[in-house]
């Protein structure tokens, strides 16, 4: 999302490009924000519940923008923001949650497995997102988005397990 959205606040909304790369700044800020907050609260909350809780929270600003056509910038700008609070939450707890459930010998090996994928994930998606933007347009991107969030709470509901108030050697022995 941050990657390809100042281009759009460009090309649709007409923003200068120093409005849209503030934008995109405020964006990143806020998820900053939910790093910060993650950090501070998941020990509270438990992994997997925030897993699930923060899929689900960043999809529902996809399906807004989805189903309000994007009215303008500004509200790109406040529904994606709330979306990035979640998602950059997700993105640091991986790494957090991958290192607790894999066995010491393994540890290493599993963490780099997870970012690799990550990466992967990370590489195709501007692939599909040019491709709906150049055919069913930008409701189809936040469709997808948040789809694939939703993906993200059902996976975790069903297959993460909590390591809250777990020592790692009961995690993964």
């Amino acid at each position: 999302v941050s990657i390809w959205l100042p281009t759009y606040y460009r090309t649709t909304f007409k923003l200068d490009l120093s409005t849209a790369l503030w934008y995109s700044t405020a964006a990143s800020l806020v998820g900053l924000i939910g790093a910060i907050t993650v950090s501070f609260v998941v020990d509270y909350v438990g992994r997997r519940n925030w897993f699930i809780m923060a899929f689900t929270m960043a999809s529902i600003p996809m399906f807004v923008l989805w189903w309000t056509g994007v009215p303008s910038a500004e509200f790109v700008l406040v529904v994606t923001s709330l979306a990035y609070f979640f998602i950059s939450s997700v993105s640091l707890m991986v790494y957090l949650y991958t290192a607790e459930i894999y066995p010491t010998r393994l540890r290493a090996l599993g963490t780099s497995t997870a970012t690799a994928w990550n990466r992967f994930g990370s590489s195709i998606a501007p692939i599909f997102v040019g491709y709906l933007l150049g055919g069913p347009g930008l409701g189809a991107v936040f469709l997808m988005f948040g789809f694939v969030l939703l993906t993200g709470a059902v996976i975790a509901w069903f297959l993460a397990i909590e390591t809250k108030n777990r020592v790692l050697e009961e995690i993964s022995p």
